[in-house]
């Protein structure tokens, strides 16, 4: 019977939705009031900064390849993750490894405090969840750009010349032709 005394206002919070998450990330303490402020807050770190991109640059192609796929590996896994159950993020990352998440952008801070966090904040792990997949994907994206920059032709690399064409022009000084007679 206690814990039936308990679980009305755990039913009550679960109703409500997540609330506000507080988490520590570098040494801040983040408020995040609702899961759309926490998308808004992740939204910069879903793209491929540039220092990484120039890091990627200097790689070998072997290295290359290998981290595009797993990129690729782990994206289409947290796809199918996160487009099931609720708690299907928190526990595939229980399961998978913080490890396989990248300290790129503080992702494996914030998955970290995410996971320490109650199941009450699965929609905001979700919301990380999504953003994180968009990373991957837009350095699955740069990895495969280089690769193919590398292995495209000398020529193609030339820029293209530029053909000046002239056309007569149909207006004068104050005067105006009349193409519609």
């Amino acid at each position: 019977m206690v814990e039936l005394a308990r679980r009305p206002d755990s039913l009550l919070r679960r109703l409500r939705g997540p609330g506000r998450l507080c988490i520590e990330l570098q040494g801040a303490r983040l408020t995040f009031e609702s899961p759309e402020d926490f998308d808004f807050a992740l939204a910069p770190r879903s793209t491929l900064p540039l220092d990484k991109l120039l890091a990627l640059v200097e790689q070998p192609d072997e290295l290359l390849e290998k981290q595009a796929v797993g990129a690729k590996l782990l994206s289409s896994r947290l796809w199918e993750v996160h487009a099931g159950a609720a708690d299907g993020c928190r526990v595939f990352l229980r399961q998978y490894g913080i490890q396989a998440i990248t300290k790129d952008q503080d992702w494996r801070g914030i998955f970290s405090a995410l996971l320490v966090a109650e199941d009450l904040f699965d929609a905001y792990l979700r919301v990380a969840t999504a953003r994180f997949i968009d990373y991957l994907d837009s350095r699955h994206a740069a990895i495969r750009l280089i690769l193919r920059q590398r292995h495209m032709p000398a020529e193609a690399h030339e820029p293209a010349r530029l053909q000046r064409t002239f056309a007569p022009t149909a207006l004068r000084r104050r005067t105006a032709i009349n193409f519609s007679a």
